[in-house]
């Protein structure tokens, strides 16, 4: 979606709210208390991103607009609280950690250098990138520092394999 001036305002807009309408349905499937494990939570909360992320390198001019970008890290944020069953006063950057899930903001940049370098790059190499630079983001952020005392690595963290997060 473009609009008259050229710019994808329009279409971040109409993802946001459709991103945010599948989230709600998802989250019905996905009660904190009595709901699916972890792993197949992380499995329905995938959608939400794939929906965002759609064509992201070519409107990632969007994102820059904080208004944009708030109501996408709004529905992000919540699919995210629902895929670790946190309670909502978690902040974005902890939650995002906690769920093994790069913010929407990493994601799209690294869909965007992906798009740009195509066969030079492999997705592994871009996600190890993108890891790097959310350790740096993790470090930076003024909220989520609890968290970051208990999760300091974040590379380590997004590769275990072992365990469940709930209540």
């Amino acid at each position: 979606m473009i609009n008259a001036r050229l710019c994808f305002n329009d279409h971040a807009e109409y993802i946001s709210a459709k991103s945010a309408k599948i989230a709600s349905f998802l989250s019905s499937l996905m009660p904190n208390v009595g709901g699916p494990k972890k792993s197949s939570r992380r499995l329905l909360a995938t959608v939400v991103p794939s929906i965002m992320l759609y064509a992201a390198p070519i409107w990632k001019e969007a994102i820059v607009t904080i208004s944009y970008r708030r109501q996408m890290v709004s529905v992000y944020r919540g699919v995210s609280l629902r895929t670790v069953s946190a309670f909502p006063t978690v902040s974005y950057e902890a939650v995002c950690v906690i769920a093994r899930m790069p913010s929407v903001e990493l994601l799209v940049e690294e869909k965007t250098r992906h798009y740009g370098r195509r066969l030079h790059v492999s997705r592994e190499e871009e996600r190890k990138i993108t890891i790097d630079q959310w350790q740096q983001c993790w470090e930076a952020a003024d909220s989520g520092r609890w968290s970051c005392r208990l999760i300091p690595e974040v590379g380590t963290w997004y590769v275990h394999q072992h365990g469940e997060v709930d209540f």
